[in-house]
């Protein structure tokens, strides 16, 4: 993997479930690993209408990074204030790195 096509630093981060004041369980994201450098390949998207005539994009984006074995699709990377939802994870060469398919909703 080249070192020179990794340019961009994402945080990944891990969904922590905790409780809420009324008892119900509340989504905290945390980070749990530091930043990592990644190449950004966007992957196209679609808009789409929700209700109230409210507009809302999904993009899909993959990620290369260097290889991390603790990394699963329920995380999610955050890179520039956008959430990146892993959906597929893949394996590139032996153990050299990962290519991580995301969706995001940007508002």
């Amino acid at each position: 993997m080249r070192a020179g096509r990794l340019d961009r630093q994402v945080t990944i981060q891990q969904n922590v479930p905790t409780r809420g004041t009324a008892g119900s369980e509340v989504d905290n994201w945390e980070n749990v690993l530091a930043t990592v450098w990644a190449q950004k390949i966007d992957q196209g998207g679609r808009e789409y209408a929700i209700a109230g005539a409210q507009r809302q994009a999904e993009l899909a984006t993959i990620w290369r990074i260097r290889y991390l074995a603790t990394i699963t699709n329920k995380m999610r990377l955050r890179y520039g204030g956008v959430d990146y939802e892993i959906e597929n994870i893949k394996e590139l060469g032996r153990r050299e790195g990962l290519e991580l398919l995301t969706h995001a909703k940007v508002d």
